[in-house]
C-alpha cells in the first residue's frame, strides 16, 4: 500500500510565541527535519498541514486541531497517512518504520484502522478507508464535539506498539522546553525566543 507523509504544523504556536515550523534545530527548521525524517523510511510523497500558509495543505474544518489536518490529508490522498508532528524532533526513522512494517504485516490478518506506540498518540500511522474519515467527519463537523487525537485512536480500532525509546517522543510547546533541549543535544539554542 502506498503511503503519503503528513507533517501536522498548523497550531498557533501560542505557548512557543513564534512559529515552530521555522525553528532551528541543528541546522535544519524543525519542519525541515520532519520532512526528511519521512524521506529518510522512503516516504517520498509528504504534505503539511499549516493553515494560513499558501502552497500548504489548509484544513476543511479550521481551528479543530490536529484531527482537522489529519481529516484533510485523507481527503486530499487516497494512500494512508503515516503522521508525524512538527514538535517532536527526536522523532527517529527506525520507529516511523516499525509503524509502517507492522502496520503492512498485519492488514491482511487483521481488520486495523490504525498503529501508534502506547501512550503516546503521535507518530501514528493511518489507513485511509471509509471508518476513519467517517468518524473525523462526525467529530469535526459538529460543535462541542471530543476533538483528541486519543478517542480517535480508541474509536477507530487501532494497536499500539511498545517502545523504550521514550525520549524520542518528547516535544517542545514553550521556549524553555526547546532550549533545554537544544542544551541536551549540544544544538546552540535562540536566545531571542521570548519568555
Amino acid at each position: 500500500m502506498a503511503v503519503t507523509g503528513l507533517v501536522l504544523a498548523g497550531g498557533k504556536s501560542s505557548r512557543m510565541k513564534t512559529n515552530k515550523a521555522e525553528l532551528l534545530f541543528g541546522d535544519k527548521t524543525l519542519q525541515q527535519h520532519s520532512v526528511d525524517l519521512l524521506h529518510s523510511v522512503g516516504v517520498l510523497d509528504v504534505l503539511i498541514s499549516r493553515n494560513g500558509c499558501p502552497n500548504y495543505l489548509a484544513d476543511i474544518y479550521p481551528n479543530k486541531g490536529p484531527l482537522g489536518g489529519i481529516y484533510s490529508a485523507l481527503k486530499h490522498t487516497k494512500n494512508d497517512l503515516l503522521v508525524v508532528a512538527i514538535d517532536m524532533p527526536l522523532l527517529n526513522g527506525a520507529l516511523l518504520t516499525r509503524l509502517v512494517n507492522f502496520y503492512q504485516h498485519k492488514m491482511h490478518t487483521e481488520t486495523m484502522n490504525l498503529v501508534h506506540f502506547s501512550d503516546f498518540p503521535l507518530p501514528i500511522y493511518i489507513k485511509n478507508n471509509q471508518v476513519t474519515q467517517d468518524y473525523l467527519f462526525s467529530v469535526l463537523s459538529v460543535t462541542d464535539s471530543n476533538l483528541s487525537i486519543k478517542q480517535f485512536i480508541k474509536t477507530c480500532q487501532g494497536e499500539s506498539l511498545e517502545s523504550a525509546q521514550t525520549d524520542a517522543f518528547s516535544n517542545i510547546n514553550t521556549p524553555v522546553q526547546y532550549n533545554q533541549l537544544c542544551k541536551a543535544h549540544g544544538i546552540k539554542e535562540l536566545n531571542q525566543l521570548i519568555y
